[in-house]
C-alpha cells in the first residue's frame, strides 16, 4: 500500500522563481485528487506554508499564492506568527495584461538565491530596524497597495 511519488524540476536550485512551493503545491493538490479528496485555495496555500517551513527551505511564505491563485493579486498579512496569508485577487483588463506580458523579462544571473540565506539576513536586519530595510518594506508595502 502507500503512494510513491516522484518529481524533479529543471530550474536551478536557488533560482528564485518559488518552484520547491508550487512544487509542493501541485503535489498535494494531485496526492487529493488521487483520493478523491480536494482543498479550497486559501487552505492549500497554507498546507504548503506549513510544508516549506518542515522541510526548513525558509520559503513558502507566499511564493505558493501566484501558482496557486492565477492573475493579479496582492497578498497581505498580519505581522505576527503564525503566518496567515490573505490573497486578494485583482481585476486586470485583458489590454492591461498583454502589455505587461509585452514588457516583462524573466532573467537567470546562474547566481543561486537561496530563500533560507536571504530571509535570515533580511529577517535580521528587520529586527534590527535598520533604517534602509524599513524604508525598503515601507516603500514595498506603499507601491503595492497604490497600485
Amino acid at each position: 500500500g502507500g503512494l510513491h511519488v516522484a518529481s524533479w524540476s529543471v530550474l536551478p536550485q536557488g533560482s528564485g522563481l518559488g518552484s520547491s512551493s508550487i512544487l509542493a503545491g501541485v503535489i498535494m493538490k494531485a496526492i487529493l485528487g488521487a483520493y478523491g479528496l480536494d482543498m479550497d485555495d486559501v487552505s492549500l496555500i497554507h498546507a504548503v506554508q506549513n510544508v516549506e517551513q518542515m522541510l526548513t527551505t525558509g520559503g513558502g511564505w507566499q511564493d505558493q499564492v501566484g501558482a496557486i491563485i492565477g492573475g493579479a493579486k496582492i497578498t497581505r498579512s498580519a505581522p505576527r506568527l503564525p503566518l496567515h496569508v490573505v490573497p486578494e485577487r485583482l481585476p486586470l483588463t485583458e489590454d492591461f495584461a498583454r502589455e505587461l506580458g509585452s514588457r516583462l523579462v524573466l532573467v537567470f544571473t546562474g547566481r543561486p538565491r537561496l530563500a533560507k540565506h536571504l530571509l535570515q539576513n533580511v529577517i535580521r536586519q528587520w529586527f534590527s530596524r535598520l533604517p534602509e530595510i524599513c524604508e525598503t518594506v515601507r516603500g514595498l508595502v506603499s507601491n503595492a497597495e497604490d497600485a
